[in-house]
C-alpha cells in the first residue's frame, strides 16, 4: 500500500483538479501505483492532466510525461479508469525508461468535483483520507517551532521547501499552540534559555505529536530530563524527547544544524529513524 503525503505538491494537484473541473474541463489524475526496479519518484507520486493536454506534476522525471499526457487524454475520452505499464514488459514497446524499470500507473477519470472537494475538506480538517487499497492521503505535515535566532530562520525555510507547514512561537505565544498538536505534527524547541521550554514540553508529552525535539548539548539534555523527572514525568515519556535534537552529522553552523534537525524529523515521520 502506498501513502501519499499531503505535501505542498499534492495540495497544488487537488486545488488544480477542483479549479479545472469547476471551469468545465475533464481531467485525469495519474498515480504511480507500483515500481519494478528503480524510479526517480516513489510509489504514490501523482500527476494531473487536462483534456486539452495541460498538465501539472511529474511521475518519471521527464522520461515519459509526453506519452502519459497522450494516454490520459485517451482515457478521458473513454471515460473509464485504467492502469497501464510503462517501461519493462509494457505493451508500449516503443516507450522505454533509461533505467530499465517498469512503472504501473493508474489513470483516474471518474473522481468527481464533489469527491475532490470532500478530500480537500477532510485534509484541511487534519483527517487522513483513504481512497482505495492503493491511495491514502495524509494531512500536510506540520512543524511547530519555539524560540528565536538563526537556526529558527534556517529550519523554517528548509521545512517549507520540504512541504511542511511551519508555525513559529515565542514564549509569550506558547499558550496558544496546543490546538495544533496532532499525529501529523512535530515540535522542536530551540530556546537557548532552557527554563522557557519546561512547561511546553510538559504539556505535550501526552499528545499525539509524532516528534518532539529540544536544542542543547548532551549535558543540557541530561539536565532537561532530570528537571522533567522531578516534575513527575515517567521514564517512558522522557524517551519521546529527541535531544540533542537532530542527527549527529557534525553540524556546527545554524544552517547545518537545521539540516540535521529536519533530517531527523523526516526520518521519524517516514519510520526510518536511525
Amino acid at each position: 500500500m502506498s501513502i501519499i503525503c499531503y505535501s505542498a505538491k499534492t495540495k497544488d494537484l487537488l486545488d488544480e483538479a477542483i479549479n479545472w473541473l469547476e471551469q468545465g474541463y475533464q481531467i485525469s489524475m495519474l498515480t504511480l501505483v507500483s515500481i519494478e526496479g528503480s524510479a526517480p519518484y516513489p510509489v504514490g507520486t501523482q500527476m494531473l492532466v487536462r483534456d486539452d493536454g495541460e498538465f501539472l506534476g511529474q511521475i518519471s522525471g521527464g522520461c515519459i510525461e509526453t506519452a502519459l499526457v497522450e494516454q490520459a487524454q485517451t482515457v478521458i475520452s473513454n471515460n473509464k479508469n485504467a492502469v497501464e505499464r510503462y517501461g519493462s514488459n509494457s505493451r508500449f514497446f516503443d516507450i522505454q525508461l533509461p533505467c530499465g524499470s517498469g512503472l504501473d500507473i493508474e489513470f483516474d477519470v471518474q473522481t468527481t468535483l464533489e469527491e475532490y472537494q470532500s478530500i480537500k475538506g477532510q485534509l484541511n480538517r487534519r483527517k487522513a483520507v483513504r481512497i482505495n487499497e492503493v491511495k491514502n492521503y495524509k494531512p500536510i505535515p506540520r512543524l511547530l517551532l519555539f524560540g528565536q535566532g538563526p537556526i529558527v530562520k534556517c529550519l523554517t525555510e528548509l521545512a517549507n521547501n520540504a512541504g511542511f507547514e511551519v508555525l513559529l512561537f515565542d514564549y509569550q505565544q506558547s499558550y496558544a499552540f496546543q490546538k495544533y498538536c496532532d499525529q501529523y505534527t512535530a515540535l522542536v524547541s530551540l530556546f537557548h534559555e532552557h527554563d522557557l521550554e519546561t512547561d511546553i514540553l510538559l504539556s505535550v508529552l501526552d499528545s499525539e505529536l509524532f516528534y518532539i525535539g529540544a536544542l542543547g548539548s548532551q549535558k543540557t539534555q541530561l539536565a532537561r530530563l532530570k528537571k522533567l523527572e522531578e516534575r513527575g514525568v515517567s521514564s517512558q515519556q522522557l524517551k519521546k524527547i529527541h535531544g540533542p535534537v537532530g542527527l549527529n552529522i557534525g553540524a556546527v553552523t545554524p544552517s547545518q544544524i537545521a539540516v540535521s534537525i529536519l533530517a531527523q524529523v523526516i526520518a521519524v515521520m517516514n519510520n526510518h529513524a536511525p
